[in-house]
């Protein structure tokens, strides 16, 4: 019989158990022995009494009698259950002797089939390589039989090949031009496009080492003069010589052209630039650019909807002046727009900032 592995375990556990018993009853049998022994050869625990030597010496032979006969007990149940362990191991061994011997036959008849496998494929191979023989025979009659007729086409071929060579080579030089022009203009657009970065870097650091000054102030001046005797103020000025001097020169523009300058009314900052030619002192400004700021009693989304002609006349110098200096500024700053403020004074105020 063959055990599954869990009774396997319950047996295994089963026999420590019954071994314990066996071990217990030879304990007893040994107090058995000791009881009689003290008994029948000593006084101790019955004094020399022959009542109690008695009574311990059939208290010793019954427990003696009573623990021989358990241990036999447990010795027939271990014997057994070992009996049963040992036949379940040996039918498991026979299973899979079994097994290792129906997998070696199973292996030499896979053998032994291979080998007539292999005898049957060495006959095909031989046999094909005959008849493979006997085609090439074929196939060289065959072939001197068409020797004559690839001879007359061979020169016909010769030509086709060729022509079709010169056709191919034309083809591959009219690629080679083709991508050459292409390499070109892309070289050329490359070129371009580095020319054209680096005037634009040129044309950057010519502004941020150029000093700010107005062109044409003869043009200035006769675009102005329509609007004589128009009032106008510098509220601030950046503390640097540049833009001082661009400020003198649009007081200097802005006088010919008969405008009437107005002295500050900016309250006095911390820092002021006393002495500024024709003009006095000003405040120091913190600003960027040149900004010119007007005031209106009208809403700015009221004059932003008329044109230029129907305007308020001191706005419309203002925005004169304002596209008069940004055209002949240079270098240019980016887009200068008039600050409309809501207010009833009549002069024109102009900042002028930092170089951007």
């Amino acid at each position: 019989m063959i055990f599954t592995a869990s009774d396997v375990s319950s047996l295994a556990t089963s026999l420590g158990h019954w071994e314990w018993a066996e071990y217990g009853s030879c304990a007893l049998v040994a107090l058995g022995c000791t009881g009689e022994y003290i008994a029948e050869f000593t006084d101790f625990w019955s004094g020399g009494i022959k009542e109690k030597k008695d009574r311990l010496a059939k208290r010793s032979t019954l427990l003696l009698i009573s623990a021989l006969a358990l241990e036999l007990m447990c010795l027939v149940k271990t014997n057994s259950i070992s009996g049963m362990l040992i036949g379940s191991l040996s039918d498991k061994a026979e299973k899979a002797d079994a097994k290792a011997q129906s997998a070696i036959d199973k292996s030499s008849l896979a053998e032994h089939k291979a080998d007539a496998a292999n005898t049957n494929s060495s006959t095909a191979l031989s046999q094909a390589t005959d008849a493979l023989t006997k085609a090439g025979k074929a196939a060289e009659s065959l072939g001197k039989a068409e020797d004559e007729a690839n001879k007359a086409q061979t020169a016909s071929s010769s030509a086709l090949t060729l022509a079709r060579g010169a056709r191919q080579e034309a083809d591959s030089f009219e690629k080679d031009i083709v991508s050459a022009k292409k390499q070109a203009s892309d070289a050329e657009s490359h070129l371009a496009e580095a020319l054209r970065q680096a005037a634009d870097a040129t044309a950057e650091l010519n502004r941020l080492k150029s000093p700010r000054s107005l062109l044409h102030e003869s043009d200035v001046v006769s675009a102005l003069m329509p609007f004589k005797g128009t009032e106008y103020m510098f509220m601030s000025v950046f503390a640097d010589e540049e833009s001082i001097t661009l400020l003198v020169q649009i007081d200097e523009v802005l006088q010919k052209a008969g405008w009437k300058r107005l002295w500050s009314t900016a309250p006095a900052t911390y820092e002021r630039i006393e002495n500024i030619k024709d003009v006095g002192s000003l405040n120091a400004g913190l600003t960027t650019g040149i900004q010119i700021s007007i005031n209106s009693t009208e809403p700015l989304t009221s004059l932003q909807s008329r044109p230029l002609d129907k305007l308020p006349q001191v706005i419309k110098a203002a925005v004169l002046l304002n596209t008069a200096i940004s055209s002949n500024l240079f270098p240019p700053q980016p887009e200068m727009k008039v600050d409309v403020q809501p207010g009833t004074s009549g002069a024109i105020r102009i900042t002028v900032g930092k170089k951007p």
